[in-house]
């Protein structure tokens, strides 16, 4: 009997939410930004290390809802390693995906994120979602006017 695609989402989300990765100050970083929604009182900072134009390390600091933790989750483990402008477009694509409600979406089924798709059904929810990817969007502007 094939699982049910809801059922595998919530245990991704739940999972990051649980155990995030990445979670945790980078001392020295290139850039952070702090973010809050003051509808629902999540709060998330990002931080940044770049080398060379890659970010070699990204992470979060949290106090947010499960779908805001596990957000942040995978951002970080998405971007990690990735040049600045590649995260760059990134985020900007999956801000617009997230807010139309076009079908199509970034990730394909066999990533994490995916299961951010999800998320989509609650508008009231997208804030949660899309918060820690609106910080990193500010981080990374922040290191461009440094």
């Amino acid at each position: 009997m094939p699982q049910d695609p809801k059922d595998l989402y919530k245990r991704i989300l739940m999972r990051h939410s649980k155990e995030p990765r990445n979670r945790r100050t980078i001392e020295g970083s290139s850039s952070e930004a702090f973010l809050a929604n003051a509808l629902c009182g999540d709060e998330v900072t990002m931080y940044l290390k770049i080398d060379n134009d890659q970010l070699s390390d990204v992470s979060f600091n949290a106090q947010c809802c499960s779908i805001c933790m596990a957000s942040a989750s995978m951002l970080t483990e998405k971007a990690k390693g990735s040049s600045q402008e590649s995260t760059e477009k990134l985020v900007r694509q999956f801000l617009k995906e997230m807010r139309e409600e076009e079908d199509d979406f970034l990730f394909d089924e066999s990533e994490d994120l995916y299961a951010l798709k999800s998320v989509k059904a609650f508008p009231s929810r997208l804030r949660c979602a899309t918060l820690p990817w609106e910080a990193l969007k500010e981080a990374l502007s922040a290191v461009d006017q440094k």
